[in-house]
C-alpha cells in the first residue's frame, strides 16, 4: 500500500481517505490514551474540533500528550488533554512539527509540518502553474475555508485556463477540495493554519495586500444587482475571515496601527456593511459603527465618507425600527453632504429620500412627503424619470400619499414605478417585491382585496427565495397579506399569517416596537371576528400601550387603534366606552383626512351604530345618512359596503 497526498496515480486504483468524521476522532483519541469510561467527553470533542478531525495531528497529539505524561509521573504530576490544548494555542507550530518518540508505536515519522512542506515542493517543482497554485494558497490562507469562489483568483493569473490548471494541481496534491457551489474549493483549517504559520515567519505582508486586492476586486461594492446580491453573499464571510486576520495583526503590531486602519480596516468594514445592507441590518449596523470613529480619526468628522456612513448607519437604524436615531444619524450627515456636493447634488436627495422616509415612520406623512417631492426633483433632473432610484423615490411618495389619505394616488404612483424597477432588476427581484406588497395594500384600501391578495402573494414568493422565511421584509409581506384576508372573509388564514408574522417581528424588532403594535391590532381584529373578542380586547390593549409610547396621546396612530378598540367595547355591550372612543377618534380623524373621507365615514358609521344601541335613533339615523354618500362615492353604490350601511338605515 502506498499513501500519497497526490492523486494521479495512472491506472492504479486508489482509495481516496479523508479526515475522519467526530464519531471517528473520538474513537481514536480514546483508544489511543486508553479513556475506557466517559470522562473527559468535552475536552475530547474541542481537541478533535481544534485539529480538525485530521488523522495525522490528532496521532501527533495523542503522542505528545502520552509522551509528556509519562514525563510528569515521575515528579507525582500529570499531563492532560486540557493541558495540550492551552499549550496548543500559545505553540501550535511546536506540536504541529512535534517528531514522534523512537518507541513509539506510530512508524509514520514524517510530522503534520514536514508533510506539509514536501507537498508545497512538489507543487512548486511544476514548471507552468507550481508559482500560481503556491500563491492561491497562500491567500486562501486567511480567507474562511468554505465555498471559495475560483475566480476570485483571475488577479493572480488572469487567463481563465491557466488558473484552472493552477487550481487543478492543488487539488491534485489533496490541499483543497470541490467546493459545493460551481466553480468554488474549499481547504482544509488545518492546512490554512499550517500554511499562516510559514508565512508568518517569511514575511505576510505581500500575501495580505494580495489577498486585500482581490477581494476588493471581486466584491461588487455598492452595486444591486440581484446577481451581485448573490456575489456579496458569498463573499461576506471571507471578508469577515480576512478582518479577524488583520485586527489580529492589528494586536501583535500597535505601531502599525495608522496603516493597517487607514488601508485595510475602513474599507473592509464598509464593504461588510453594504454586504449586510437588507440581508442583515444588525450586522451591517455593527460593522458601520465600528469604522465610524476610524474614519472620523483619519479624515475628520465632516469628511464626506465620515457622512455617507452616519447616513447608512441611519438606514440600518431605520430598518431594526429605531426610525427617531435613523432621523438624528440622517440629519447629521445631511449639512456635511450639501457642503461636499451641493444642497441639489443627488447624494443630497438620497439622503432626503432616506430622511423623509424616517420622518414617515414617526408618523409624519406631510414632512415625509415634502421630502421626498424634493429629492424627486433631483433625481429626475439628475438621472431621467426611467432610473431605479426615481422608481424607490415614488414608492416611498406612494406609502405618503396611502398614508394621507390617498391610496389612489399611491397606486398611480406604484404602477408608475414598476415597470421601471422591472426593467432595470428583472421581476423578481427583492425591489420589485417591496413594491408589489406596497401596491397590494394600495388595492386593499380601495376595496379591491382580491387583487390586493394577489400582488402580496408574489411579492412573498420573491422574498422568501431572496430573505429567509424569518426576515423582517418576509415579516411585514405576511402581515399585509393577513389584512388583505379580512376583505375575503377567511379570519382564520389572517390570523395564521398574522401569528407567523408576529413571532419574526418580536424576534427582529423588539416586543414592545411599533411594527409589533401594528400585527397586535390586527390580530386582536381577527381575534374579535372570530369571536373572543376578550383576546382581541388583550391584544388591542397592549398595542395601545405601545403606540402611546411611540407616537404620543393625540398621534393619528393612537387615535386609529382607538376607534377599533371602541368595536371591541361594543362587542362586549359596553355601547357608552364605544361612544365614547369613536368621539374622541372622530375629531382627529376628520382634522387628519377631512370629513368627506371613506376612513371618516366608517368611524360615522360605528358612532351611529353605538348611539342606536344606547337608543338615540335619531343620532344614529343622522350619522348614518352622513356617511352613506362618501361610502357611495368611495365604493360604488353596489359595493357590500354600501348594502351594510343601507341595511342599518333600513333597520333605524
Amino acid at each position: 500500500m502506498i499513501t500519497s497526498r497526490n492523486q494521479k496515480w495512472g491506472d492504479i486504483k486508489s482509495l481516496t481517505l479523508g479526515a475522519f468524521t467526530e464519531p471517528e476522532s473520538i474513537d481514536f483519541i480514546r483508544k489511543a490514551l486508553g479513556i475506557k469510561d466517559g470522562s473527559q467527553e468535552n475536552e475530547i470533542k474541542n481537541l478533535a474540533e481544534t485539529l480538525q478531525h485530521f488523522p495525522l495531528a490528532l496521532q501527533q497529539a495523542v503522542a505528545y500528550i502520552k509522551e509528556r505524561d509519562i514525563a510528569l509521573k515521575n515528579v507525582g504530576l500529570k499531563f492532560e488533554i486540557s493541558d495540550y490544548l492551552k499549550r496548543y494555542k500559545e505553540e501550535a507550530e511546536k506540536l504541529l512539527d512535534f517528531k514522534f518518540p523512537k518507541d513509539s508505536d506510530n512508524s509514520y515519522t514524517k510530522t503534520t509540518f514536514i508533510t506539509w512542506r514536501i507537498t508545497i515542493d512538489k507543487i512548486k517543482d511544476n514548471p507552468e502553474y507550481g508559482q500560481q497554485a503556491k500563491e492561491i494558497l497562500d491567500i486562501i490562507a486567511y480567507i474562511a475555508p468554505d465555498n471559495i469562489p475560483a475566480k476570485m483568483f483571475l488577479g493572480v493569473e488572469r487567463n481563465e485556463e491557466k488558473l484552472g490548471d493552477a487550481i487543478q494541481l492543488l487539488k491534485q496534491y489533496s490541499m483543497i477540495n470541490p467546493g459545493e457551489e460551481q466553480s468554488s474549493v474549499n481547504i482544509h483549517r488545518l492546512v490554512q493554519q499550517v500554511t499562516r504559520i510559514e508565512l508568518e515567519k517569511q514575511g505576510k505582508d505581500k500575501v495580505v495586500k494580495k489577498t486585500f486586492e482581490l477581494l476588493e476586486e471581486s466584491f461588487p461594492y455598492g452595486s444591486d444587482k440581484l446577481e451581485d446580491y448573490a456575489k456579496k453573499r458569498q463573499l461576506l464571510l471571507h471578508l469577515e475571515a480576512f478582518l479577524s486576520h488583520i485586527d489580529d495583526w492589528l494586536e501583535k503590531n500597535p505601531l502599525e496601527k495608522q496603516t493597517i486602519e487607514k488601508y485595510y480596516l475602513v474599507n473592509l468594514l464598509i464593504w461588510i456593511g453594504d454586504g449586510y445592507f437588507d440581508l442583515d441590518p444588525r450586522r451591517q449596523k455593527k460593522s458601520l459603527e465600528r469604522v465610524l470613529p476610524i474614519i472620523k480619526k483619519h479624515y475628520g468628522s465632516d469628511h464626506f465618507q465620515a457622512a455617507i456612513t452616519l447616513a447608512n448607519l441611519g438606514i440600518a437604524y431605520g430598518a431594526l425600527g429605531d426610525p427617531q436615531k435613523a432621523k438624528e444619524l440622517l440629519e447629521r450627515a445631511l449639512p456635511i453632504l450639501k457642503k461636499h456636493y451641493s444642497p441639489d447634488h443627488f447624494e443630497v436627495a438620497k439622503l432626503l429620500a432616506n430622511l423623509g422616509n424616517a420622518y414617515g415612520y414617526l408618523g409624519n406623512y406631510k414632512k415625509q412627503k415634502e421630502l421626498l417631492e424634493r429629492a424627486l426633483l433631483t433625481f429626475e433632473k439628475h438621472y431621467g424619470t426611467g432610473h431605479p432610484e426615481v422608481a424607490r423615490t415614488l414608492i416611498s411618495l406612494g406609502t405618503a400619499y396611502r398614508a394621507l389619505g390617498n391610496p389612489q394616488k399611491a397606486k398611480e404612483l406604484l404602477e408608475w414605478a414598476l415597470p421601471i424597477l422591472k426593467k432595470h432588476y428583472g421581476s423578481d427581484h427583492f425591489e420589485v417585491a417591496k413594491l408589489l406588497t406596497n401596491l397590494g395594500i394600495a388595492y386593499g384600501a380601495l376595496g379591491d382585496p382580491q387583487k390586493e391578495k394577489e400582488l402580496l402573494e408574489q411579492a412573498l414568493t420573491i422574498k422568501e427565495k431572496y430573505y429567509n422565511s424569518d426576515h423582517f421584509e418576509v415579516a411585514i409581506t405576511l402581515t399585509n397579506l393577513g389584512i388583505s384576508h379580512v376583505d375575503l372573509g377567511d379570519y382564520k388564514k389572517q390570523k395564521e399569517l398574522l401569528e407567523r408574522a408576529l413571532a419574526i417581528k418580536k424576534k427582529h424588532y423588539r416586543p414592545d416596537h411599533f411594527e409589533v403594535a401594528r400585527t397586535l391590532v390586527n390580530l386582536g381584529n381577527s381575534y374579535r371576528v372570530l369571536g373572543n373578542p376578550q383576546k382581541a380586547k388583550e391584544l388591542l390593549e397592549q398595542a395601545l400601550a405601545i403606540r402611546k409610547k411611540h407616537y404620543g396621546l393625540d398621534h393619528f396612530e393612537v387615535v386609529k387603534l382607538l376607534a377599533t378598540l371602541g368595536i371591541v367595547y361594543g362587542t362586549f355591550g359596553d355601547h357608552q366606552k364605544a361612544k365614547e372612543l369613536f368621539e374622541r377618534a372622530l375629531a382627529i380623524k376628520e382634522k387628519h383626512y377631512g370629513f368627506g373621507h371613506f376612513q371618516v365615514a366608517k368611524l360615522l358609521a360605528n358612532l351611529g351604530i353605538a348611539y342606536g344601541a344606547l337608543g338615540d335613533h335619531k343620532k344614529q339615523e343622522e350619522l348614518l345618512e352622513q356617511a352613506l354618500p362618501i361610502f357611495e362615492k368611495h365604493y360604488g353604490p353596489d359595493h357590500p359596503e354600501v348594502a351594510k350601511l343601507l341595511a342599518e338605515l333600513d333597520d333605524v
